[in-house]
């Protein structure tokens, strides 16, 4: 069973293969650069909770550049928002342990279910 970590690699360098470098930092720049992705860290740590597949995909959908986006397209922003939360609250509050993270990143993968890129 891989990791996490290399399960985020996996994808993002399957989505960079499928849709290029360039695209990837679009992605990545949205979702870092979002107050919606930031609220949703925040009330996290503050809250003590870990977030959901649904709260990580509802906050994309805020975002205008992910509306009418690809499924591969919302789940490398969902990745990417899972990601910046695992590192910024739950690697130091460690509300989900390695299991569940995989289970999220799973549940996020599998509700985008029209993406192209397999693992």
């Amino acid at each position: 069973m891989r990791s996490i970590i290399e399960n985020i690699s996996l994808f993002r360098i399957a989505f960079i293969r499928e849709y290029g470098e360039r695209k990837y930092r679009k992605v990545y720049s949205k979702v870092y650069s979002s107050n919606k992705i930031r609220n949703l860290v925040c009330q996290s740590q503050y809250k003590q909770l870990s977030p959901n597949k649904n709260d990580f995909l509802y906050c994309l959908n805020e975002i205008p550049y992910f509306i009418f986006s690809r499924a591969d397209t919302l789940a490398m922003g969902a990745i990417l928002a899972f990601e910046l939360w695992q590192n910024s609250v739950n690697q130091d509050y460690l509300f989900l342990d390695e299991n569940k993270l995989e289970k999220l990143f799973e549940d996020i993968i599998r509700d985008c279910d029209k993406t192209i890129i397999r693992l």
